[in-house]
């Protein structure tokens, strides 16, 4: 095995004297001549300033501190010399490392050809390059030129060059936690972006998301490892009237950024992301808020340049048509039905997803506000960006429908 990584060297009998600091480095770990069970197994490490390496003998004593592998750190603790090898890399290696040490240690009779043990007499005697974690393309010929994408990459950037959908390389980066794909002809994402189960942040400002017509060009919302990994989300400047009901499926988002799109109205459970601090919403044309917005504390709130209510409006007398839908809707919920597609059909989904809410919070069909309050916006800074000059700041109108039960009419009414 053999991996590159940045590695500190803590002398544990100079503990109170200065202590190196972490380097580039090479991680190499095998024996010389041949690797058969029983023989001597080492740690090479390897650095620009001492190519060569120093090797370090796995024997018996050596522990391994591995609780955060996954997250790619791990220490190996040396008896003899008393040394502490912090080594940070990929989470892939850092796994890995842990498991041939732990065999090493505890089960010395292994073969060395299940745990893929390096012959430390064939190493190059050079320190090699780290892995690529960044990349930026920023124009279509750039993007052209590209034959393939590092596996490293952490971070993607791809910008200007006339994208219309994504690159299907992109999608096999399995590390990759930030992809900006800005200012491109993108009109949907691909349903296969749930591989890259790693993503933390996607920002896809400046495309045309905004001109699909079928509502399953958003499935990739509803995306399973989106919706428990994705934190950041920028959909600015895509001409959207309309935010998909099934963005809420996205419970761990942090940040939401939808500026500068013609948004008439958001999702009526947009509120229901209990993790959402940031919500960017400048530049639409917005009359009222939700009021599923009122049960968070934001952050930073941004809803200038709206034309927002700034007198509460007539309550609607208007009265629907309860459909064979919207009754299914209830009974589901009345009967407390796991709402997925292996019991539901989609079509019950999306009703379901878009209803509306009682300020009691009880979910109510249809999903159009019957009736309006003024509400003030929860906070826990100053952060608060309000263009209505005759209402208090962070005060706003926030459309919702009643469920009928006469102690939520009584409250109302006060």
């Amino acid at each position: 095995m053999r991996f590159s990584c940045q590695v500190k060297v803590v002398n544990r009998a100079c503990s109170g004297q200065h202590q190196p600091r972490s380097k580039r480095s090479t991680i190499s770990i095998g024996g010389y001549g041949k690797t058969d069970s029983g023989s001597s197994l080492y740690i090479l490490h390897q650095t620009p300033q001492d190519p060569a390496g120093v090797r370090y003998k796995i024997s018996g004593d050596t522990k391994i501190a591995d609780s955060f592998a996954k997250k790619g750190t791990v220490t190996v603790r040396l008896s003899n010399p008393p040394l502490d090898l912090l080594i940070a890399g990929s989470p892939s290696d850092a796994v890995k490392l842990a498991e041939i040490i732990k065999n090493c240690t505890t089960n010395p009779g292994v073969p060395a050809k299940k745990l893929k043990l390096t012959n430390l007499e064939s190493v190059p005697k050079k320190c090699d390059p780290m892995p690529q974690k960044e990349l930026v393309i920023d124009s279509n010929k750039k993007h052209r030129l590209i034959k393939s994408y590092p596996s490293s990459l952490e971070n993607l950037k791809v910008t200007s060059a006339e994208l219309e959908n994504i690159d299907p390389r992109i999608l096999r980066l399995q590390h990759l936690k930030v992809l900006t794909i800005t200012n491109n002809r993108l009109r949907s994402l691909p349903k296969s972006i749930y591989l890259l189960y790693n993503l933390v942040t996607l920002d896809l400002s400046g495309n045309e998301l905004g001109f699909t017509t079928k509502a399953d060009d958003w499935d990739w919302t509803r995306s399973l490892s989106l919706c428990t990994s994705l934190k950041t989300l920028n959909l600015s400047s895509n001409k959207i009237r309309m935010l998909p009901d099934s963005i809420c499926n996205i419970k761990t988002l942090v940040e939401l950024n939808a500026s500068a799109n013609e948004l008439v109205t958001l999702p009526n459970h947009l509120g229901l992301i209990r993790s959402l601090r940031i919500l960017i919403l400048e530049k639409n044309q917005l009359r009222w808020l939700p009021i599923s917005l009122t049960w968070l504390t934001y952050e930073y709130f941004d809803v200038t340049d709206n034309p927002l209510m700034d007198q509460l409006p007539p309550q609607s007398l208007e009265t629907f048509e309860i459909n064979l839908k919207a009754l299914s809707a209830s009974a589901v919920l009345s009967n407390r039905i796991a709402v997925d597609e292996m019991t539901l059909p989609r079509e019950l989904i999306r009703v379901l997803e878009g209803s509306c809410f009682c300020h009691c919070k009880k979910p109510t069909f249809p999903s159009t506000p019957t009736h309006f309050t003024s509400k003030r916006i929860s906070t826990s800074g100053s952060h608060i960006m309000n263009s209505i000059a005759p209402m208090p700041l962070s005060t706003y109108f926030f459309g919702f429908r009643h469920c009928g039960r006469g102690n939520c009419l009584n409250l109302q009414s006060r």
